[in-house]
């Protein structure tokens, strides 16, 4: 128990940490609270009561037919293959195949069948497009809300969330933005500050195993990090139940939705970056991370009002509501964060393996492609 709390006093006690607390205290009261409204029965002969998605093969098949064809002339297909935005030009060949397999498309045919020539075309085009499984509703599926579509929404935010999971799904959206990325800092300057404090060794001379220093360490700043998040779910579930008094709501919504959305995320950067930082003693860590973030933040453009993809770092639901959409994708869901929890374990297996090379003098992979590096350029 000592050395955890040796470890957890190095993190909270740091300026990253400080900045982190800051940050994340900023970005809730300025970014998610300014969203922040009582949920309102639907009024009736209102204008428009905003769009929502829907999986219907009358709406999507004629739109993505018509977009499909606009794009075959233009041969110009917008995509997303590596999450960022692309217009891919196809070969001769390709856009023949392409074009046969829209010939196939009939307005009339088994949607299943329809979905499966869309994805073929998706794969021709590279990947990422606007034909893909999951693209298909999102890109096609967008239908404008009527007064009864409202109501059920309504209902299912009272009953199925009863308000409190509506804006702790909203919470989780925002914070887990800056949880994607700034964990690293913190994990790559204590790793770091060992270094430079020449503590390495006296860690490594120690009785310690190397397992139980490395799970102590990412315990620590896992920690320390996500105590103000639960804190944070605690203030905010109050501020909930005070909009809702008397009525039904859930208590620990905001919680559970931290520990299962956020805690993950939490997990994953600071084991990623304790591994990296461990086998290269230097801040490579910090480039992985912001290239994992910007790519994870492009993603989630694309799905803003929930789908979670599975490859998402930061899964994203910004809107208060969308219960429909979350109640569809929960188990996407789940297996996307059951995955980071998992590779959270792998990086923190393959860092006790650096630290054990250490320990027996032997210079990691990544210090002999140094030393060559060095004699080759003497």
């Amino acid at each position: 128990m000592n050395l955890f709390w040796i470890e957890f006093k190095k993190v909270i006690l740091s300026i990253p940490f400080v900045i982190f607390l800051v940050a994340v205290v900023l970005f809730n009261f300025t970014q998610y609270h300014q969203d922040i409204e009582k949920i309102e029965p639907p009024e009736p002969n209102l204008e428009q009561y905003g769009y929502m998605q829907k999986d219907d093969p009358s709406i999507i098949m004629p739109r993505a037919m018509e977009r499909l064809a606009m794009e075959i002339a233009a041969n110009t297909f917008v995509a997303y293959p590596l999450s960022f935005y692309k217009e891919v030009t196809l070969s001769k060949e390709k856009l023949k195949r392409v074009n046969e397999l829209a010939q196939s498309l009939k307005s009339d045919m088994v949607y299943q069948d329809f979905k499966e020539i869309m994805q073929q075309i998706n794969v021709e085009i590279g990947g990422g497009s606007s034909y893909g499984d999951q693209a298909l509703v999102r890109e096609f599926g967008y239908v404008e809300m009527t007064y009864e579509d409202a109501v059920e929404e309504y209902e299912r935010i009272v009953k199925n969330d009863q308000y409190t999971a509506a804006y702790a799904r909203y919470f989780a959206d925002y914070l887990g933005i800056l949880l994607a990325i700034l964990p690293a800092f913190i994990a790559v300057a204590i790793s770091l500050k060992d270094n430079a404090a020449q503590m390495t060794s006296l860690i490594y001379s120690r009785s310690i195993s190397s397992t139980r220093l490395i799970i102590t360490r990412n315990t620590a700043i896992v920690t320390a990090l996500f105590i103000p998040i639960l804190l944070l779910s605690v203030y905010e579930t109050t501020v909930i139940y005070s909009m809702y008094p008397g009525e039904v709501l859930k208590p620990f919504a905001f919680i559970s939705y931290s520990v299962g959305w956020l805690l993950p995320t939490i997990l994953f950067v600071v084991a990623l970056a304790l591994c990296i930082t461990e086998w290269t003693g230097s801040l490579i860590a910090i480039a992985v991370q912001l290239v994992m973030f910007f790519v994870s933040l492009q993603m989630g453009m694309t799905q803003l009002q929930g789908g979670y993809g599975q490859g998402m770092m930061n899964v994203r639901h910004n809107i208060i509501g969308g219960t429909e959409t979350f109640m569809q994708y929960k188990e996407v869901l789940f297996l996307n964060r059951l995955g980071y929890v998992t590779a959270s374990f792998v990086f923190i297996i393959l860092t006790v393996w650096g630290y054990e090379q250490k320990r027996k003098g032997m210079p990691t992979r990544y210090e002999r492609l140094q030393q060559f590096w060095k004699n080759r350029h003497r």
